[in-house]
């Protein structure tokens, strides 16, 4: 990781009112402060020299350097801000963390190359910044940008394993065991997984295979009591042969049906012929006596007529009366005229009349006559073809019976046929039916067989794997801790020692793993043996060279690096070697603040930063 600070602003932060830390390209700079608040009763300490860097922790960790809870400064209304703009691998990122601020509020802002990607809260965003920077840690920040003496998180603070356990946090080398460790345990359980898979495939296989072999005994004994198609084809083909006969016979009596009413046909003709004949010889002669008959007729109904107004007239004279019915004279000026003439006349007519009727009679007798005589002349051959009609028509009724039988036992044969070929047609669909699945079935079995073969050497595999896995795990456990760190330690012992060369003007420094512990000594004594001024040039020291480390073996890099203190408690030739060291080994280092009240050591400063706190007790930079 490759950072680079640029700025870094404060509102009222700890001490501090608000000021503004360009970070890029310092050189060595002095920080020192000048604290005139009477009631701190100090020069310089309490000013706010270290308190910038205490905000710069804070901003990316949310938690101090020296572990301040209430970060608010006391005379602030408004609540606090830190503002940090920053570069890592390229990408520019500004962080601003803040409490109670009236427009900040309590959250935390993460901007990437000027785009907001913060959370929904503060919670989320410090779970974003430590997926965006997870390499930027509390540790990492107050081992090896922010050095000091008196600072909680120096590495020599911790006891021997807890110095192993830190170097493995700062090294990532404990992230990586547990990364390994994790990718084992994923690596078993995934294989154990498998392997419970694969048996659970096996054990379903195999009960599918046993479940197809006792299917295939069943479909195959049906396939065995499937009633035999022979039969029922045989009687197919006896019904064709059947129905062939029947249409014959069918088409034999249809023959014959049409010879009979053909001939059906002829009488009846010779009968319509016959009455034809009849008829007209009837007609000719009434057309004989037509004539003379309508005649007659018209005469007997003149007379009738005439007799009849004659008789009227003389019934109207003869009731004339000219008698008077009550004195019996005869009426003045009545005539009653005679009738006998008239009634002579009328004798005549009538006569007349019955002569007329007589003869009329006797020619429709006549007429009569002959149309009987010619009716008898045909009436026997009429009735001999009546006969033959009778008797043909009782022929071709049973001619028509026998078509009707043939045609009603060649329906009950098509009938019988097409339930036989329903039946033939359902023996032959089971049959196939149970063969596609026997075929299938016996598909199936061979490839659960094959299958099982397969899975059977996949299970070996696994095995083996699992056993490499477990070795692999087992050295893990017992001794890939010591692998890993064993490379780190060696290079931080050979920094120690060279750097120990500008401290200490020798390499009697050892920083060694011994177990499950990192311990340090110099001299051949232990560090916790060591006088105070000892273990502050050691600290120095031993800092510097696991920075190098993270440098070297990390790939971590900074812009910027923080001494706070570095110098105290130690005599002039003891801090100059240390100004030596610093100058010597921190040419890597754009920015170098060197935090201290000694004003009179010999170090090339480019810059110098003057903290002031006022009487009010609000810092600034002057």
């Amino acid at each position: 990781m490759d950072i680079k600070w640029k700025e870094l602003e404060l509102y009222r932060f700890m001490s501090f009112d608000s000021a503004t830390f360009h970070l890029e390209d310092n050189g060595f700079v002095q920080v020192s402060g000048i604290n005139t608040n009477k009631s701190d009763n100090a020069k310089s300490n309490g000013s706010g020299k270290s308190s910038w860097t205490d905000a710069l922790c804070w901003a990316i960790t949310g938690k101090t350097i020296r572990g301040t809870k209430d970060v608010v400064n006391i005379k602030s209304d408004n609540g606090c801000y830190v503002r940090v703009l920053f570069d890592v691998n390229g990408k520019e990122y500004e962080i601003i963390r803040s409490k109670n601020h009236s427009e900040y509020k309590t959250n935390l802002k993460i901007y990437i190359n000027g785009e907001d990607k913060s959370g929904k809260g503060i919670k989320d965003s410090e779970e974003l910044l430590s997926q965006y920077l997870p390499e930027l840690t509390y540790k990492l920040i107050n081992s090896v940008i922010v050095l000091g003496q008196g600072l909680p998180e120096r590495f020599t603070n911790n006891s021997p394993s807890g110095r192993k356990e830190i170097l493995e946090q700062l090294t990532n080398s404990d992230f990586m065991i547990e990364d390994v460790k994790e990718k084992v345990s994923r690596r078993k359980d995934a294989l154990l997984s498998e392997k419970q898979k694969l048996h659970d495939s096996n054990v379903e296989i195999s009960s599918r295979i046993t479940s197809a072999n006792n299917n295939l005994s069943e479909y195959r004994n049906q396939l065995e009591n499937i009633p035999d198609a022979k039969s029922v084809r045989e009687k197919i083909s006896e019904l064709a042969k059947l129905i062939e006969r029947l249409k014959k016979e069918k088409a034999q009596h249809l023959t014959e049906q049409d010879v009979v009413e053909g001939e059906i046909n002829a009488l009846r003709s010779k009968l319509s012929s016959l009455v034809s004949e009849q008829e007209s010889e009837a007609e000719s002669i009434r057309n004989k006596y037509s004539a003379e008959l309508s005649e007659l007729s018209e005469e007997s109904t003149r007379l009738k007529v005439e007799i009849s107004s004659l008789n009227s007239e003389i019934l109207r004279i003869k009731a004339i009366v000219d008698v008077c019915p009550t004195c019996g004279q005869k009426i003045h000026n009545a005539e009653k005229p005679d009738t006998s003439d008239m009634e002579m006349r009328l004798n005549a007519l009538k006569t007349s009349y019955n002569d007329i009727n007589d003869k009329l009679s006797s020619v429709t007798a006549k007429m009569n006559e002959m149309l009987s005589e010619a009716k008898n002349r045909r009436l026997k051959s009429m009735q001999e073809l009546e006969e033959s009609i009778e008797s043909k028509e009782y022929y071709r009724k049973h001619v028509s019976s026998n078509v009707t039988n043939a045609m009603s036992s060649i329906g009950a044969a098509q009938a019988d046929a097409i339930s036989l070929n329903s039946e033939l047609a359902t023996i032959d669909a089971t049959k196939k039916s149970i063969s596609d699945i026997i075929d299938k079935l016996t598909a199936q079995l061979k490839s659960d067989e094959e299958r099982i073969l397969y899975i059977t050497d996949k299970e070996k595999d696994v095995d083996i794997k699992l056993s490499a896995v477990n070795k692999i795990s087992s050295v893990i456990n017992r001794d890939f801790r010591g692998y890993l760190l064993s490379d780190i330690i060696s290079y931080v012992n050979t920094k120690c020692k060279e750097y120990c060369k500008y401290v200490f003007e020798n390499d009697k420094i050892d920083f060694m793993l011994n177990g499950n512990n990192l311990d340090i000594s110099y001299d051949g004594k232990e560090y916790e043996c060591l006088s105070g001024g000892e273990k502050q040039k050691i600290n120095i020291i031993v800092q510097f060279a696991i920075r190098a480390m993270l440098c070297g073996y990390v790939g971590f890099s900074s812009n910027v690096l923080v001494l706070d203190e570095v110098f105290d408690n130690l005599d002039f030739d003891g801090c100059q070697n240390i100004v030596n060291l610093i100058s010597n080994v921190m040419t890597d280092v754009d920015s170098v603040y060197i935090i201290t009240h000694h004003l009179g050591l010999q170090i090339p400063y480019d810059n110098e930063i003057v903290i002031v706190k006022n009487n009010e007790g609000m810092s600034s930079l002057q």
